[in-house]
């Protein structure tokens, strides 16, 4: 974990590069909506990565809370992030992109992560209309990598927030600056957040956020089956 992150927030990297007849040891640790929808992956890759993501989402949850793995019980927020029932500490958040993932912990509120392959096929244009002014000019002329590192730090940001895209993403600036933070820029009303850089493999970017809000369970309260990572 890099310097200069708050008291109380932990991330993890995680590997998942994994033979797939690990699978049947991973199972045991998701709860039962989540062992179904990883069954239905055809892909066994895809469903390593589910699988082992959820596990140490689970794991260390339960170290936390001191309840076994599969106990823990997680509930879908109003735009679909992931929680503790009733709000409760630690907050959380779990992302991957290939054969990597990120997991982030924070005592200190609620917070996003991000971790990205870095592509250079997909070319400005197809962000453009998602990417702030401000962000724009930082791409400038600079590399793929460059425009990752401001997607990354984006979606942490909305991540943190708790809304992900149901909030505009070209109202949300998150541009990188000195000392591996983010320039966050965010629409009045908005809780105040803050977002940092953090190391990632080769062709890889990743950023973490960490938000004042204070979360609300107003949607279903489901067992984590349907959110994205």
């Amino acid at each position: 974990m890099p310097g200069g992150l708050p008291a109380g927030v932990r991330v993890w990297l995680l590997s998942f590069v994994l033979a797939e007849q690990r699978l049947a040891l991973l199972l045991p640790l998701l709860s039962a909506a989540e062992r179904a929808r990883c069954l239905r992956y055809r892909s066994g890759a895809d469903r390593i990565r589910f699988a082992a993501a959820r596990a140490v989402l689970r794991r260390r949850l339960g170290e936390r809370l001191g309840l076994p793995a599969a106990e823990v019980g997680i509930v879908i927020g109003p735009y679909g992030k992931p929680m503790l029932r009733g709000g409760a500490v630690p907050h959380f958040n779990l992302s991957h992109g290939g054969a990597w993932g990120l997991l982030a912990m924070s005592e200190a509120g609620p917070v996003g992560a991000d971790i990205e392959a870095v592509d250079g096929r997909l070319g400005r244009a197809a962000l453009a209309g998602c990417l702030t002014p401000a962000e724009r000019r930082y791409c400038g002329r600079r590399d793929a990598e460059a425009l990752f590192r401001v997607w990354c730090g984006k979606e942490a940001v909305l991540k943190a927030l708790g809304t992900g895209f149901a909030a505009d993403p070209a109202a949300v600036a998150a541009v990188p600056a000195a000392g591996r933070r983010y320039a966050v820029a965010l629409p009045p009303g908005l809780p105040a957040t803050r977002a940092w850089q953090l190391p990632a493999p080769d062709g890889f970017a990743a950023a973490l956020a960490l938000s004042d809000a204070i979360p609300a369970v107003l949607g279903r309260q489901a067992e984590m089956a349907a959110e994205g990572g």
